[in-house]
Order: C-alpha cells, then structure tokens, then sequence
C-alpha cells in the first residue's frame, strides 16, 4: 500500500521540465553517466539465510558527494546466487512506500530465487519515515525546484553508486543488471531506470505510484498539435525518442485504470509510443493491488530477465494485436488488455553492414496458464539498441522479411529526425520470422 505522505510528491514535480534532457545532451550534466569507484566501504552487520540464499545486511554512511548534507546511516540487503556464475546477472529491487528494505527482504529474496541460481540480488532501503526520500528525493525536488530540474537528487545518486558497489564487489555482468519495483518502487524504477539505459537492462514496474517522476526525469514534452509544422514534428520526435542519449531499457509494467495512482498513464505511454520506446503493457480492473499475476499470463511470463544491454531490441508500435487502455478511471471498453504482451524476438547478427534480428509471437503452449494467442500481428518495427550495425542520416536501408527460407516482404528505410530505424506494417506470426536490414 502507498503512504498517504507520498501525495506530496504530486504537485512539487509539475513543475520540472524536460531541462534534463537538454542539459545532459550538452553535456553539461553527468546524470546518465556511470558512476565511478567510489573509497566508500559498506560494513556488514549481518549474514543470515532466507529461502536457501546467502543474505548479507550493510550499513554505510550517506556521502556529500551524493548530495546529502546532514550525516545519516542507510543500509541495503545482498542475496548471493546459489551457484554463482563467472560473471552473474544482478536484479535490483525497489521497495514500496508501505515496508523497507527490511520488511519487504523476505519476498524480494523470492523474486531472485524466482529469476534463477545465479542471479545476485540487490534490496537497498529508502530512508525513514522522519527523513522521507521516496526514490526520487520529494522533498528536495519541492524545497529546491531550480537545482533538480536538471540535477539527480541524493537517492537516486545512492542507489547508483549502491548497483555500483555491489557490481564491482560480485563481478557482475554490466550487461544484465534489472531494476523492479512496485508500487512507490514502481514509480521509482520508472523515472531512474528510463533515463539509465546505460545501467539497466531492462525494467519491470507493477502498479507504479504516478508517472510523475518518469515523465520529469525523462524530459516528455506535450504532443505538437496535428497541424504543427514539420520541423515542429521532427523537433518533437528528436525530444521524446531521446535521440543522442543511450536507448532506455526495455520496460514490462503493470497498472490499473482503477488505480488512484495510475493518473497520467495515458500521457506517458502515448510519450512511450511517440518516441519509439520498447514497452509491454498489461492493465484490469484490480486497483493498487498485487495480483496482476492473475492476468495477462503471455505479459507476466515475459522474458525481461533474458535482455542484455550489449543486443540490440526491436520496438513495436501500432500493433494490431494491442487493446486499447481505457483511461484513467474509465468505463470504456478493454477495461482489461495489454500492448506488445506477445511478441518474442532474439538477435542474429549484428556487423558494420548487417543486422538480423528474429521474429516472433509467443505460442500458448509456451506459457504456464491457459490464454488465447493470437497467430499473427501486424506492427511497425523500430530497432533501439544497435551495437555495430551503423545507422547514417543520409543513407537509404534495405530490409527484407525471411519467414522459412522465403521472402514474404522487402523494401527500403530512411532512417527519421531521431536517427531511428523503422520498418512500417511487418506481419509478424507464431511462426519465426528474420527481419534482415543491410
């Protein structure tokens, strides 16, 4: 459940735009650059067993140089893999704005036993009641607007230096590090891990607090007006897609339009849409509940966890297989669906001077509940994350769509004002399909 003090947050971040964006484009603020090795030296104070896994209690001191300014002690929890890898994956869980890292330990250590043996886990703890940082430091965003327009606040430094620390001390794959929340963590992971695609992997935020904090720290702007020019558009399209930026990392959510929390829903996944960035979406009539588990089993099983930041993604949008979210509090029709919940994908190759990248819906033999798969969907494609395959303003694409050794589509692609690749209307089925560009 969300503390009621958590509705501060709302009215103290309307005010922040997208200066963020603008400034770090410039280079003028490092908020998206790794942090480095810090001398700071967490102190163990406890190692207990939960659930099979080694669990490892820390304390530390909060720095300066995070932005804190009264010294204060926090603390974060590590769950040690059962059979650790060379190099393991790390899933890095945010609590909600009703427990702690404490109280939240026990089902939190569940969620790295259910992602697998090898993967370490990460519960840092928001701080106390008496000195409310949230995940996105309300308190200081609201006494300070000027300086966190553009600036991280002192928790969400914390946490990055944590992921950090732990990365280095675990020897953890820098190209699987997750970032989950729900809840105030939800909204937490939203607005920290969006912006950080050059940390995360991929995220998963179930029934956020708001899309305030994302919307902000992510720079969206409002849609131009139909009629707008078309340097208006493309200056549009250049702001939400985040073009120069690193992609921001494949988001699985959950939400409901039930939820007094989910205000601002429809503008944020409408900013998602606009700039082409990788979302599956599920929303029901639940409310601020945790059982979307029950619902939408094809987007619940969606394999996050197996996304690497060093593999390029495809985007989709306008599919023919999305429902359509009603609304904040509405009556509408689909009052229950998802967007993007059953595509499948996994990269071929990708070189200087070509990428090809597997197609797919997934198959309702594939998933643990009976549910009802569609055999074919029809969706732009937009390709985020490329690693070699070289994308030139100036330069014309071509593509083809392989489906058994056969050719069922082909054309060429110039790439937009966001310096994005995508292939309009690919029909796309249960049967796998390659999507080659040269």
């Amino acid at each position: 459940m969300i503390d009621p003090r958590e509705q501060t947050v709302a009215p103290c971040v309307r005010f922040l735009t997208f200066t963020a964006v603008v400034l770090t484009a410039a280079g003028l603020v490092p908020a998206a650059t790794p942090h480095q090795p810090l001398q700071w030296q967490p102190e163990i104070v406890q190692t207990t067993t939960i659930h099979g896994r080694t669990v490892i209690r820390y304390e530390h001191d909060c720095l300066g140089k995070w932005g804190y300014i009264e010294p204060r002690r926090d603390y974060f929890y590590v769950i040690l893999p059962e059979k650790p890898p060379k190099a393991p994956p790390l899933l890095v869980l945010l609590h909600s704005a009703g427990g702690s890292g404490e109280k939240e330990l026990e089902g939190n250590v569940q969620r790295v036993v259910d992602a697998g043996p090898g993967f370490v886990g990460l519960v840092p703890n928001a701080a106390p009641p008496k000195q409310p940082d949230w995940w996105w430091g309300s308190q200081l965003i609201k006494e300070h607007p000027e300086k966190y327009r553009s600036a991280l606040t002192p928790v969400e430094n914390r946490v990055l230096a944590t992921v950090d620390w732990v990365a280095r001390q675990q020897n953890v794959d820098r190209n699987r590090i997750y970032l989950h929340g729900i809840s105030m963590g939800g909204s937490g992971a939203l607005g920290l891990g969006m912006y950080h695609g050059n940390v995360f992997a991929a995220l998963c935020a179930k029934v956020p607090a708001g899309a305030d904090h994302v919307m902000h720290r992510m720079g969206f702007p409002r849609p131009p007006a139909d009629n707008a020019s078309t340097e208006t558009q493309e200056k549009y399209l250049r702001w939400v897609s985040h073009a120069g930026l690193p992609d921001a990392p494949p988001l699985v959510t959950f939400s409901s339009q039930l939820d007094n929390w989910s205000k601002g829903q429809e503008s944020f996944m409408r900013a998602l849409a606009d700039g082409r960035h990788a979302v599956v979406f599920a929303w029901g009539p639940w409310g601020h509940r945790n059982v979307y588990e029950r619902y939408h089993a094809a987007v619940y099983e969606f394999p996050w966890l197996e996304i690497r930041k060093n593999e390029a993604y495809p985007v989709f949008t306008h599919a023919s297989t999305d429902d359509r979210y009603p609304g904040h509090k509405s009556t509408a029709t689909d009052q229950q669906g998802q967007v993007n919940g059953f595509f499948r994908w996994k990269t071929l190759e990708d070189t200087p001077e070509r990428f090809a990248i597997e197609l797919r819906l997934v198959r309702a033999n594939e998933l643990s509940r009976p549910t009802t798969t569609p055999g074919e969907s029809v969706a732009d494609v937009t390709l985020r994350r490329l690693q070699r395959f070289t994308v030139d303003g100036s330069r014309e694409y071509a593509w083809e769509l392989r489906r058994q050794d056969k050719v069922v589509a082909s054309g060429t692609v110039r790439p937009d004002a966001a310096a994005l690749l995508t292939v309009p209307r690919l029909t796309i089925t249960d049967r796998p399909a390659e999507l080659v560009l040269r």
